[in-house]
């Protein structure tokens, strides 16, 4: 990983004089950094430059943008992107190249290009970038700016300009780019910006097909949620109906319990009266004052029981008719709510847990809210990707506005310039 603070010994330097000092072909001891005009030395001519005391901030950026310069003289060539995803690039004739030092800022590499266009190239390591006041007064001069980022790299500690030949200008050159800021004159931003055209439009179209596509599933999916919503809901209402058929039916068990009871009851008072119809046989009209104490008593007694055990017998009756009536009803209510049976066999849900298979629907109840929410986030973003759209389309035609702007105006100099250059001929030939 490069930092600006890397130590790097200096290839190119220059003299007091300002000539410019290659220390392999020359066998000066001292020199001058280009970038921040201190002196530095070395001991022998066999080694690099190093400065006297601490390096400047700047001299890694000048080593290695010189370097850069002397490959793309000796390439002829560079490939640059020309869409911003990196998908395209265009192979581009390198006409010169040299390193552009100004004070108190970073070295820049100028390259000028086959037609006549300028483009400027500087480093980003991982901890130092071109600085807000060059950029702005790069763009502020409409030049055309792409920075190169080297902070993978890894400084290797001998053959620096082969490395920097295969590493990055033959292999990831055109990946490692961004472009900071385009001239809107030259042709490559008019060439790029046509490009970046027919990406919009087309990646405007495969999202409007996707969109449908999304609709036409939310429309489907919207249909069978709300089948599935009314027969679940249906299913709900039987259920809750089930329960209280099975609430009936348990009644109608505890009237039978009953009516079992008051046949008991009634078999009890038979035997009491066989009991006493025994007794008058065995004693007779004559002990009837000798048992007053004692069996007339238990006759009183069992007469007793047997009225209120036959007004029992009476209003259990009734109810027992009552219920077979209710019975009736409920006989004729299971029967219509078979179905029942049938779906939550294909629901998987047994009948005989009733709870369980109201959970059961209660769930699917909130999965379909969830789906609803998956849908409407979905719709919310489908709604951010149009608006996306948008302000690239918008910002597309201020950037190609601005580029017709500037064609006419170059348009509108290039004739002032005949004109001038016409009326000039003329004032020579009238002086002749």
């Amino acid at each position: 990983m490069i930092a600006s603070s890397d130590r790097l010994g200096l290839k190119f330097c220059q003299r007091e004089d300002g000539s410019l000092v290659n220390s392999i072909i020359c066998n000066d001891l001292k020199a001058i950094c280009r970038t921040c005009n201190s002196p530095i030395i070395r001991s022998t001519s066999n080694q690099l430059f190093q400065h006297v005391e601490k390096q400047c901030e700047g001299a890694l950026f000048s080593e290695l943008l010189e370097r850069f310069s002397l490959i793309f003289t000796e390439v002829g060539g560079i490939s640059l992107p020309i869409t911003r995803d990196n998908a395209e690039f265009s192979s581009q004739i390198v006409v010169a190249a040299k390193v552009k030092y100004e004070i108190d800022v970073m070295p820049i590499l100028a390259l000028t290009l086959g037609g006549g266009q300028l483009i400027y190239l500087c480093l980003r390591t991982y901890d130092h970038a071109l600085s807000a006041r060059q950029l702005t007064s790069l763009r502020e001069s409409f030049q055309s700016l792409i920075e190169l980022d080297i902070s993978n790299l890894t400084l290797p500690s001998s053959g620096l300009t082969n490395y920097l030949r295969n590493h990055v200008v033959n292999n990831t050159f055109s990946t490692c780019y961004t472009w900071l800021s385009l001239s809107p004159l030259s042709p490559l931003t008019r060439t790029i910006a046509s490009l970046e055209a027919k990406l919009l439009a087309h990646r405007t179209v495969q999202e409007k097909s996707k969109l449908e596509r999304i609709q036409s599933v939310l429309e489907e999916t919207k249909s069978e949620f709300n089948v599935i919503r009314d027969n679940l809901q249906r299913a709900k209402n039987e259920l809750y109906q089930a329960e209280g058929v099975l609430d009936k039916v348990a009644a109608y068990n505890s009237a039978e319990d009953l009516r079992k009871e008051c046949i008991n009851l009634e078999g009890q008072i038979k035997a009491f009266k066989e009991d006493r119809k025994l007794l008058k046989s065995k004693y007779g009209a004559s002990t009837k004052f000798q048992l007053n104490g004692g069996i007339e008593s238990e006759i009183i007694e069992l007469r007793a029981i047997y009225r209120s055990g036959k007004r029992h017998i009476e209003s259990q009756q009734k109810e027992v008719s009552s219920l077979t009536k209710q019975i009736e009803s409920l006989n004729k209510q299971i029967s219509d709510t078979k179905w029942i049976k049938k779906f939550l066999s294909y629901m998987d849900i047994p009948l005989i847990d009733i709870q369980s298979s109201v959970a059961k629907v209660t769930d699917a109840f909130n999965e379909i809210d969830m789906l609803n929410n998956q849908i409407k986030i979905k719709r919310d973003g489908l709604i951010d990707i149009n608006k996306q759209i948008d302000i690239k389309s918008k910002k597309l035609k201020e950037d190609k506005d601005l580029v017709e702007y500037y064609s006419k105006e170059k348009f509108k100099l290039f004739r002032e310039y005949q004109t001038l250059q016409s009326k000039r001929t003329a004032d020579i030939k009238g002086i002749d």
